[in-house]
């Protein structure tokens, strides 16, 4: 969501299986302790809840493909913020942390990101 414009105030760092917030994660497991069930909420500014809709564009039919999710959220975060932006050394990182990982969904991952220009080729 950040990519959109919508920061939430969460840091995140390289960890075990990818990108990841100590501090986000506590706060979910709080929502999840302290709710049955969680209320609806709405956007403040509606140009907050058009970034929204187009992050959830950008997930379209992955929105719940966790294998997806992880791969295009770790090209991401490394490509951003490692001196190393090409593709092998990335997907090295990566398969390191996802040994599941295959090259098609990397390669998937990655134009999909290109078409975004979220990476650069």
């Amino acid at each position: 969501m950040q990519c959109f414009g919508l920061y939430i105030g969460y840091g995140f760092s390289w960890y075990i299986r990818g990108p990841y917030s100590p501090a986000l994660t506590k706060d979910a497991y709080s929502l999840v302790s302290d709710y049955e069930e969680l209320p609806m909420v709405a956007f403040v500014r509606k140009v907050d809840e058009d970034k929204f809709e187009k992050f959830l564009s950008f997930l379209g039919n992955n929105l719940n493909n966790e294998e997806w999710l992880e791969c295009v959220a770790s090209i991401h975060f490394l490509y951003n913020n490692e001196s190393r932006k090409d593709k092998g050394y990335i997907f090295s990182k990566i398969k390191n942390k996802m040994p599941n990982l295959d090259e098609i969904l990397f390669d998937k991952c990655w134009k999909y990101l290109e078409e975004y220009e979220m990476i650069e080729g």
